[in-house]
């Protein structure tokens, strides 16, 4: 049977009291929508990198509690399929953050376009688009690290390799694995 988990409750820490947005049993296929790194902060009016507010920044779904999932078991995502909501991307650049390096002198966020499965850099630049997961993590018993930062138990993983029709395993170190997606 097929569920669906909503963004409607998107965190971002994990806390102990924090109840499972839903529970699945092993095996189950479940469509989860997620919210945008930016938590849906930039809009066609705000592009203004100074005004984002990072305490925002890479909220995730979850968690979801695996029935039958026992610490110290693996836990094995599959990606079936990633389906954009939105006609353009964003991108973060400059010399803190992105691809550009010092390129920029300043940090900024542009929007781009998407037409035929392809980012619209310019009108001579195309770029292939990859899409991906970024968020992929099961609650640890000391829960000190950010979801962003990663560690053996996922975080912000942000490799392209996380695609469609890829398999993650990720440990398991709580009852159910509370897993978040982002």
């Amino acid at each position: 049977m097929k569920k669906f988990v909503t963004s409607d409750r998107s965190i971002h820490k994990m806390d102990e009291s924090t109840e499972p947005v839903i529970t699945v049993k092993d095996g189950s296929v479940v469509t989860i929508k997620i919210k945008d790194h930016f938590n849906g902060q930039i809009n066609e009016e705000q592009l203004h990198y100074g005004e984002i507010d990072w305490k925002q920044f890479s909220p995730t779904t979850g968690p979801i509690y695996v029935d039958g999932a026992r610490p110290g078991d693996l836990l094995a995502i599959t990606i079936e399929k990633i389906k954009l909501t939105s006609k353009d991307v964003l991108l973060l650049n400059g010399p803190n953050i992105g691809i550009t390096g010092e390129l920029l002198p300043n940090n900024c966020i542009r929007r781009y376009k998407i037409e035929r499965n392809k980012i619209i850099y310019s009108e001579e630049i195309h770029i292939r688009l990859r899409k991906t997961i970024g968020l992929l993590k099961t609650e640890s018993n000391k829960q000190t690290t950010p979801f962003h930062m990663s560690t053996k138990y996922g975080g912000a993983l942000d490799s392209s390799d996380i695609t469609e029709g890829a398999t993650i395993f990720l440990p398991v170190e709580k009852y159910g694995a509370m897993l978040h997606i982002g």
